[in-house]
């Protein structure tokens, strides 16, 4: 059996296999907490056996160029824990975040899926 995409054409793609590995596990973590939502949205849970687990889908995705992976800067890994204090300290007090975004979590980060021309 062939896996599809494959390992070589994947590491193409990115720098290493650790980024691969990372951008493929925040993927499939961000499209489990989509669908999450989606179900608890409908009320109800539609498992479908035949469809991709999640990070089959992301890797398909990075396969595909969807997904763009890049290192944050030590700046930027600074600032997301500066916003996740923030954000903490307003919740105390029931304010709202003050940072729309989703954490992103560990590096490398990857980013929303790109759109697709009409």
């Amino acid at each position: 059996m062939l896996i599809k995409p494959s390992i070589d054409h994947l590491l193409e793609k990115v720098d290493s296999k650790y980024t691969l590995v990372i951008a493929a596990a925040q993927r499939g973590r961000q499209i489990r907490a989509q669908e999450n939502s989606r179900k608890n949205e409908e009320k109800f849970a539609n498992v479908n056996s035949n469809e991709l687990k999640e990070v089959s889908v992301a890797l398909k995705e990075i396969e595909l160029d969807k997904i763009e992976c890049h290192y944050k800067t030590s700046q930027e890994q600074l600032e997301d824990i500066l916003n996740e204090k923030v954000n903490e300290e307003m919740a105390m007090f029931g304010q709202t975040d003050i940072d729309e975004e989703e954490p992103q979590g560990e590096v490398p980060e990857i980013n929303a899926v790109k759109e697709q021309p009409a």
